[in-house]
């Protein structure tokens, strides 16, 4: 909630006033000669609160955060009841992370407007902002009650819901937002992330389609939708989405990423490659990407760039099994048996139920001709998955290669 008043024209009459009554901002300081009654000094004060606060609202708007704050605490010194400076200092504090201060500023602007359906709003993003979704919906049913037709507040308890994980609800919400708001492009958003979460991928992609019919530059529909597609396996349309994302964000990591592993899935190594280039030019320190490449190199058989990649990977995230499984495999296409044992080592003391660990350092053991380990972590496959086919299949060969049956089962 927010008034906007002309700061300029405020500052200049509480000037023109300062100088008439030759206070030049100076304090209160009693009857007598040269000094104002409490009455009209009540008034200035109030007229430079409001002028701060006006110019905070302007540095707000500009991203100016600091000053925003600086010029809001003045307002607030002048003048302890403006409760329009309590929300506009919470909103800005929001905007910066510091959650816990913005929470303070909107509760006490509630201690002076306690029917204020926006303050509980406002509040109910901070507390959501700091995953306390239960306080953010708790917040958000009281705007509603005061104010039945708040369609923030909709939208924003189906957030908090879907934080939760509870979809149905938050689909409720967006509903109720969207027969108030038909026009409502945020909701149509959310509630395809709902159905996105859900898995009902074609339900996600009806109302992206809805979102981008009212915003047609919404760019994180556009990577949401080529989500969705991506996990119904419509890679195509996928990189389709992607790319119409970044063509409007063109620094938008999570598109290149996304694209970039639907091109992999596809068999385009190289397209995958140069977009995982691009993210890692954007987040040089994103493990992720370092394993993504490399999981394209290794494809292309180009195994020294797909172990330098892992290095790389594994010096920002060494707790990541998965990246010593996947350099493991890289070591034993190499015919390095023994760096590749080391690396599923690794990852099976990170992860002791990964059966394609124990699978692959049978296979690196056999490699050596040390046939023993080799069934032996075969076996453990199978006890972690009964049904694995590879595993029993690797078990009987060796039993026909060797003639000795005292590996069976």
């Amino acid at each position: 909630m927010k008034r906007t008043f002309p700061f300029t024209l405020l500052l200049g009459m509480a000037i023109l006033l300062a100088t008439q009554w030759g206070l030049s901002g100076r304090a209160y300081a009693g009857a007598g000669e040269g000094t104002m009654s409490p009455s009209l000094e009540e008034q200035l004060r109030l007229i430079y609160a409001e002028a701060y606060f006006n110019r905070g609202l302007e540095y707000s708007d500009k991203g100016e955060n600091a000053l925003a704050i600086a010029d809001y605490t003045v307002a607030l010194a002048l003048n302890p009841k403006h409760v329009n400076a309590y929300n506009n200092r919470g909103c800005t504090y929001d905007d910066m992370g510091e959650y816990d201060l913005a929470i303070a500023d909107y509760t006490k602007a509630l201690s002076l407007e306690p029917k204020n359906a926006e303050l509980y709003n406002n509040r109910g993003v901070s507390y959501k902002n700091k995953g306390e979704y239960d306080l953010a919906i708790a917040d958000y049913t009281r705007a509603l009650a005061l104010n039945p037709k708040h369609v923030d507040a909709y939208n924003n308890r189906g957030a908090a819901y879907d934080g939760k994980g509870e979809y149905d609800l938050a689909i409720e919400d967006y509903n109720q937002a969207l027969a108030l708001d038909p026009k409502y492009a945020k909701a149509y958003f959310n509630s395809a992330l709902a159905f996105q979460h859900k898995g009902e991928y074609d339900f996600a992609i009806v109302d992206y389609n809805q979102a981008l019919a009212l915003e047609p530059d919404y760019a994180a529909a556009y990577y949401n939708r080529g989500s969705s597609y991506h996990a119904k396996g419509d890679y195509d349309l996928a990189i389709a989405d992607y790319t119409r994302a970044l063509a409007l964000r063109p620094d938008y990591a999570d598109a290149l990423l996304n694209r970039g592993v639907a091109y992999y899935s596809k068999g385009e190594y190289d397209k995958a490659i140069a977009d995982d280039t691009r993210v890692l030019e954007l987040r040089p320190d994103y493990a992720g990407g370092y394993n993504n490449r490399a999981l394209a190199y290794k494809e292309k058989g180009e195994y020294d760039l797909a172990i330098a990649d892992y290095d790389q990977s594994l010096a920002l995230n060494p707790e990541a099994a998965a990246t010593y499984y996947n350099r493991g495999t890289a070591y034993e296409s190499k015919g390095e048996h023994d760096l590749a044992i080391s690396d599923f080592d690794k990852a099976l003391a990170l992860n002791p139920e990964d059966a394609l660990a124990y699978l692959n350092r049978g296979n690196a053991y056999y490699g050596k001709g040390n046939y023993d380990r080799a069934i032996a972590d075969w076996k453990q496959v199978l006890a972690l998955d009964p049904e694995n086919g590879l595993a029993e299949n690797n078990i009987q060969s060796v039993e026909k290669e060797t003639g000795n049956t005292a590996f069976s089962m």
